[in-house]
Parts: structure tokens; C-alpha cells; sequence
């Protein structure tokens, strides 16, 4: 058994190693597209743009925020407020917004349409004027008006768009969730960096409409609740280009959950689209997530097992070295304090990430929000 317990340590120090050197590449990858972020150009030549948001029961949110996506500094585009079978004042609200700003538009929906925020999309896509599409939620705050000259620059250089969706709030789950944002944004622009796209967030997002079949693509996943950011991405064209939007006025800002059962529900939505990744991006994603585990699980066995002189050099050093945010990270982080616990908040992920991939595994993807 003493055997056994030493070559399972053996595996913890893999797992440390696999770690260290799979996420140092990543960070080093990212870290220089962060510090290497293009000048804003004067967008000229930028093309409009069709920015879409889908709205349901969200009248608070687009009463605060519809001056934010009206009054952005860029000459040419229309903003799209989707209705999804909304029953309270936000068609009031829309309305009345419109007599203000003419590039304002209320797409009703009918009755006997489909409900969920893909029907919605794919409404929004269709009714869109222009061939720029720019997606942003209901409840999200664009970080300054250069948001969308930013993406016309970007959408000038490429058929797609990745951008930073950051999540605020107060607590344990606001910390964990910028945790997670910062690292999936990781994950998603390290993998588009390299030619393998697979997601992005439909909180900022951007795309041309003849990369895809769109509306097809979002009819094709109607059965998951989630998808329309990640399992729209994978249906697009292959060989398109890629861009990663990573200056700070061009993120976007929405309210993390508000306690951990709401944070379950949201993530068990969320992760259930992995299914329906790419073979070879389930397998680079499955792969990380099983040695993050494996690092944690044996955990306390490697503190036993193996004598404190490799132990500390390694743990500290994936602790340090991928564990804490770099320097070129500070302006994605919202709870800049908090980011010396984010080793923790890994742990905990680890975990819960397990736990919810099998639940959805088990019990089948999440059927309400």
C-alpha cells in the first residue's frame, strides 16, 4: 500500500509539471497579445456594424444601459433589441428610447414563435441591416463608448471577434467567478491564437454574418439552453480569422451570480455544450481539466509522501508561476485583491467543474434557467 501511495505522489509531481509547463506556454502566448494590443485606429474604412442584444423581462436593465450601447463613438451602425416574449414595460422603454436615437430599432416577437435567447438570436440575425454582427447581453455594460470602434478595427482584420466579458459583484462567488472569466478568457484566445477557436462569450462577441450559416447553426443546438456563443463558433466556415479583443475599453461588464446555487444553475447550463465540442478540443480541454484535479486530489498524499525538500520547490512553483495573474493580466482582474487566493479558487473549480460535467453526464443538460 506504501507503494502504492508513493507512485500515486510520483503522479501528483506529473501532474505539477504538466501544469507548470502547459499553462506557462499559455500565459506567455496571451501575455504578449496583451502587451501588444494595436493602437486604436481612426476607422476610416470600418464597416457598420448591427449590434444585438436579446431581451427578456430585462426592462431595469435596458431603462440604465440603452444610452451606453446608443452613444457609443462610431458613425455607422444600428443597435437591435430583440424581444423573447418579454410581459413587463421593456417595449415601453424601447420605445421610448427610439424617439431619442433614430439607430435604435424593437424587434417584436409574436406569439407563436419559439421561446429562448437562440429563437431570439437567430430573429435578431436575420432582421439585422448590415453584415457586421456585434452580440452583447441584456444586462451588460459596454466599458467606454470606443467599444464598438474597436471591434469595427478588429472586424476590418478578420471575420470574428473574441472579447472580454468581466463579471463584478461582492463575495465568495464574484471572486470565483473573475477567477474563471480570466481563465476561460485564456483558454479560448490561447486556442484562437493558434488556429483552434472554439468559443468565445456572447456577452461581446462579433462576427460577419457570411462567415456562417448563423441562424442554421443556432437551430441546429435549440435543444441546450446554452450555445449560442460556443456551438455557434464551432459551425462556422473553417480557415475564417480570428481576432482576440483584449484593450480595456472594449470590455464588457454584467453582475456575477449572487450565491453559489445560482452559480450551479448557470455553470451546469454552461458546461453542457462541452459535449459538442470538437473531438481534439475535448480531448485538450479534458486532459487539463484531469491533471487540475489530479493535482488537487493528491494534494495532501504528496505533503505525506514525498520528502518537503521537492515537495516545496514545486508546489510553489506551480503555485507562483501559474497559479497567481501576471503582471499584463492586472487590467482583465475586477477583484484585484482577492487575486492572491486565486490558487483556491482553482482547487474549488477543479472540483466543481468535475462534479457538474457529471452531473450533466448523469442527469442530462440543465432544461430551465
Amino acid at each position: 500500500m506504501l507503494e502504492l501511495y508513493l507512485h500515486l505522489a510520483y503522479l501528483w509531481i506529473f501532474s505539477c509539471l504538466i501544469l507548470w509547463t502547459w499553462h506557462g506556454i499559455r500565459y506567455r502566448r496571451v501575455n504578449k497579445l496583451l502587451k501588444g494590443e494595436s493602437p486604436l485606429a481612426e476607422a476610416i474604412n470600418a464597416e457598420p456594424l448591427s449590434l444585438i442584444i436579446c431581451a427578456h423581462n430585462e426592462a431595469s436593465n435596458l431603462k440604465r444601459l440603452i444610452p451606453a450601447w446608443c452613444e457609443q463613438d462610431f458613425e455607422n451602425y444600428e443597435v437591435l433589441v430583440v424581444d423573447d416574449h418579454s410581459d413587463d414595460d421593456s417595449e415601453l422603454i424601447v420605445s421610448q428610447a427610439m424617439n431619442q436615437y433614430a439607430h435604435l430599432r424593437w424587434l417584436e416577437t409574436p406569439l407563436n414563435k419559439p421561446r429562448g435567447k437562440k429563437a431570439a438570436l437567430r430573429r435578431g440575425i436575420e432582421a439585422a441591416q448590415y453584415e457586421n454582427l456585434v452580440f452583447c447581453d441584456a444586462d451588460c455594460l459596454p466599458a467606454t463608448n470606443q467599444w464598438l470602434r474597436r471591434t469595427a478595427d478588429q472586424l476590418l482584420k478578420g471575420e470574428v471577434v473574441l472579447g472580454y466579458g468581466a463579471l463584478r459583484g461582492e463575495g465568495f462567488v464574484a471572486q470565483l467567478s473573475d477567477y474563471e472569466t480570466l481563465t476561460t478568457a485564456f483558454r479560448y484566445w490561447s486556442y484562437a491564437l493558434i488556429g483552434s477557436a472554439y468559443m468565445g462569450v456572447g456577452r461581446n462577441l462579433a462576427y460577419r454574418k457570411s462567415s456562417m450559416s448563423a441562424p442554421q447553426s443556432l437551430a441546429k443546438h435549440a435543444d441546450l439552453l446554452s450555445g449560442d456563443d460556443d456551438l455557434t463558433l464551432k459551425e462556422m466556415s473553417g480557415d475564417l480569422k480570428v481576432n482576440c479583443m483584449v484593450a480595456p475599453e472594449t470590455f464588457t461588464y454584467s453582475e456575477a451570480a449572487p450565491n453559489l446555487k445560482s452559480w450551479w444553475r448557470q455553470k451546469g447550463r454552461h458546461y453542457s455544450t462541452a459535449w459538442r465540442y470538437a473531438n481534439a478540443i475535448k480531448l485538450s480541454l479534458g486532459v487539463e481539466a484531469a491533471f487540475q484535479l489530479i493535482f488537487v486530489l493528491l494534494l495532501p498524499l504528496a505533503i505525506w509522501q514525498l520528502p518537503i525538500a521537492l515537495f516545496l520547490p514545486l508546489f510553489l512553483g506551480r503555485w507562483f508561476l501559474s497559479g497567481f495573474p501576471q503582471k499584463a493580466q492586472w487590467p482583465l482582474i475586477q477583484q484585484k485583491r482577492q487575486a492572491w487566493f486565486w490558487p483556491f479558487y482553482e482547487m474549488f473549480w477543479a472540483i466543481a467543474a468535475t462534479l457538474l460535467h457529471l452531473r450533466n453526464l448523469v442527469f442530462g443538460p440543465p432544461k430551465k434557467w
